[in-house]
């Protein structure tokens, strides 16, 4: 049986006795933090070996790019800067792409960070 879950993300990832730890979170439906916004609560954990963490990620890379190429989300250096708000939201986050050459060649890749926020 394939079981489904649902998250708003994950709240955090570490590196605990050589074992990749993410923390993931849902946001409340009946508690709100002083600003009215709903507050998050974790709801599971995944546990994964740092290879197993590293296919994910790679996974996660081209889910990105093909988001990107969709339109769903742009990059801040087309303009576009993070205008939701929410609880699961930190404000000093933006997601930037970053446009490098590789060294090997003229063809462009494109690589993500994370700026600002509480990480």
């Amino acid at each position: 049986m394939i079981m489904d879950y649902f998250s708003d993300g994950a709240l955090s990832i570490r590196l605990v006795n050589g074992m990749v730890r993410m923390e993931f979170v849902t946001a409340s439906v009946g508690k709100s933090d002083a600003q009215g916004n709903p507050v998050v609560e974790p709801k599971f954990c995944i546990v994964m070996t740092p290879h197993g963490f590293m296919k994910t990620f790679g996974n996660m890379e081209k889910m990105l790019h093909s988001l990107s190429e969709a339109g769903v989300i742009k990059s801040r250096n087309q303009g576009q800067e993070e205008k939701r708000k929410g609880p699961s939201r930190s404000q000093g986050t933006v997601i930037e792409e970053q446009d490098r050459r590789s060294e090997r060649s003229d063809r462009r890749k494109n690589s993500y960070k994370v700026v600002g926020g509480d990480g």
